[in-house]
């Protein structure tokens, strides 16, 4: 919530908010042709490119570069570098931090020769966020320490809170609660002199949460109630009422009353719903199902992990068929495009037959012109319908691509979810059976509960390998927290490894690597639940991570059964295959074969080195 309040404060300061409607733009677009003068048409691409810039930011960025050609070739200074901010806004909201942070330093000398200190603050402050949203807390401090002396020049309250917003989060982050809560009032007093209640709000709750983290939480509760009535009788905040409502659930949560927690986590969801923020409702169901696992309540804990992992699915379906839309688009335009052609063309002929009939009477040397004209633009035509004909075919092998991702998902679901499916029938069916010992019983619940986690494992895998295919695009690779990776991934297998009294060590010697946290949780998450999967019961795990050289080696090594040399061979060609467990859990056999391809993304490999009846060690290289 922090991260997404600093960022539309600051893009706030600079643009105006238009409609996004595609009635505003087309009216914007005839414009353009009414009115060529360059200082129009500065305003008018900076315009089409903030309506666009929410529902197609790849092209609002084109609008914003053609406006920033026009105004450097008309010398409006100001405005060529306010596009240039608003093409790194573009970038930032897509997590393209590289391409932001180049496109925010590009204003900063204009800024500097015009004397615009505000706008010059706004973007280093905007630098400033960026860093610190790669988690480079030292370039982020740097950007902090260079727009200071310019916001206090300017002494707007609004920048003000927001490089007092900055400080207080880095002090967060680096642990420092005391200086933390010291910016927060200073924020929180910033905004009460500039009669901002929404602001107010936010920064009652980010020191409600700090507070929290300092183990003071009746206070917490107190800020939380504060923020909820700043908000009072305001209209769309459904937001950060649901944001609020998490953090008073989590508090809750931490003081051990339940029912209470509840109450919030469920307020919270509600208001997620309302203003159609999945990701929000998503974390109310995994802090839920963190509270119920403290709880040792296993149910409950699955129940609402599996509507987090719902939703999550869900994000990856609105992806896929976004791809699908996209191409449907891009045909509908191409078969426009045909018709327009063909038109033309035949609007050609038609005028070529009726000056032929006109000139009859001219010299042969205009009748050979004519005809050179006729052959040259049908020349023209076809090499325009070639063209059309490779785009076709293009989107032709991109929708074969999707039908064979297609026909794998549909292989592996109709494969292995029959087997948990049958498996959770029977205990079903058992389970109100009086003739059935109670110790029968619960060896049934177990192969249930361990078919069903095997089975949200597949689906994890197999919505991540569809991603992959479906996107085929390379992921940002920035500095990661291998300790924060680890921590996450030991804790969502708790339960399995709890199930099979596995203990899961830690030896932590490097804490940072070059990746990215998504593609490094799923490929840590397989290896450790194989490693599981394979391990006798009550043996140990150990999860470490050293630097060698320029490389950074996170291993996993079981007391497991092993591998065949035939069985590694296999993983390294990247064949599919599948081995049951030492308790019977089954899999897809896809983890490991999407943890390769996965790695090789961002410029990582996996080793194994493993012996048959001696346990493996599974080792992740990525850059240090």
């Amino acid at each position: 919530m922090m991260r997404v309040f600093f960022l539309l404060a600051s893009f706030f300061f600079f643009t105006t908010t238009f409609s996004q409607n595609n009635k505003y733009v087309d009216s914007l677009l005839k414009e353009i042709n009414k009115h060529p003068h360059d200082t129009v048409l500065v305003v008018l691409y900076d315009q089409i490119g903030q309506a666009i810039t929410q529902s197609n930011g790849a092209k609002a960025i084109e609008y914003f570069e053609r406006g920033r050609e026009v105004a450097k070739k008309a010398n409006l200074m100001k405005e060529y570098a306010n596009f240039w901010y608003s093409i790194g806004f573009n970038h930032r909201i897509r997590s393209k931090f590289d391409k932001a942070i180049y496109s925010y330093q590009q204003t900063l000398p204009v800024y500097e020769k015009l004397t615009d200190t505000f706008r010059l603050a706004n973007a280093l402050l905007s630098i400033q966020a960026t860093y610190y949203e790669m988690n480079d807390l030292e370039k982020a401090k740097e950007y902090m320490a260079k727009a200071a002396p310019y916001v206090y020049a300017e002494n707007y309250p609004p920048q003000v809170a927001n490089l007092y917003e900055a400080t207080a989060i880095i002090n967060s982050k680096e642990n420092k609660l005391d200086s933390a809560l010291f910016y927060y009032e200073k924020v929180i007093k910033e905004y009460k002199d500039f009669n901002d209640p929404i602001g107010m709000s936010i920064a009652q709750m980010n020191k409600g949460i700090t507070l929290k983290k300092t183990g003071n939480y009746q206070q917490a509760l107190q800020l939380f109630d504060t923020s909820l009535f700043l908000l009072k009788g305001m209209e769309q905040v459904d937001d950060i009422y649901a944001s609020i409502q998490n953090n008073i659930g989590a508090t809750y949560a931490a003081m051990g009353q339940t029912d209470k927690a509840l109450v919030a986590f469920n307020t919270s969801i509600k208001y997620a719903k309302d203003a159609g923020l999945i990701k929000n409702e998503m974390e109310n169901y995994r802090n839920m199902a963190d509270m119920f696992l403290k709880q040792n309540d296993y149910k409950k804990h699955s129940d609402y992990l599996q509507k987090y992992y719902t939703l999550k699915d869900s994000i990856y379906t609105i992806d896929s068929k976004n791809q699908v839309t996209q191409l449907e688009a891009d045909y509908a335009i191409s078969q426009k495009n045909n018709e327009i052609l063909l038109k033309e063309t035949e609007l050609t002929r038609s005028k070529t037959v009726r000056n032929t009939f006109i000139i009859l009477s001219i010299a042969a040397l205009l009748f050979l012109a004519t005809l050179g004209f006729l052959y040259s633009r049908i020349k023209k035509a076809n090499k325009l319908l070639n063209q059309q004909n490779i785009l076709i075919n293009e989107q032709k092998n991109e929708l074969l691509t999707l039908n064979r991702v297609k026909d794998r998902l549909f292989s592996i679901i109709s494969h292995d979810l029959r087997q948990p499916l049958q498996t959770l029938k029977s205990f079903l069916l058992l389970s109100d059976n009086p003739n059935v010992a109670e110790e029968k019983k619960k060896e049934f619940k177990i192969l249930t509960f361990n078919a069903v986690l095997n089975t949200s494992d597949m689906l994890d895998n197999l919505l991540a390998w569809a991603n992959i295919q479906l996107k085929n695009s390379t992921p940002p690779i920035t500095a990661i927290s291998v300790e924060d990776s680890i921590w996450d991934v030991t804790e969502s297998v708790k339960p399995q490894s709890i199930q099979k009294g596995i203990t899961l060590a830690q030896n932590i010697q490097s804490p940072t690597a070059m990746g990215n946290y998504d593609i490094l949780q799923i490929a840590i998450r397989n290896i450790v639940t194989n490693a599981i999967k394979f391990s006798p019961a009550n043996s140990v795990i150990t999860i470490s991570s050293f630097k060698d050289g320029d490389k950074v080696s996170l291993t996993v090594t079981d007391q497991g059964i092993g591998m065949t040399a035939e069985q590694i061979a296999q993983i390294e060609a990247k064949e599919i295959s599948s081995t049951k467990g030492t308790a019977g859990e089954r899999g897809s056999g896809l983890g490991l074969f999407l943890v390769k391809e996965l790695l090789e993304k961002i410029n990582g490999r996996i080793l194994i080195n493993s012996e048959t009846g001696k346990g493996s060690t599974f080792s992740i290289v990525l850059d240090a």
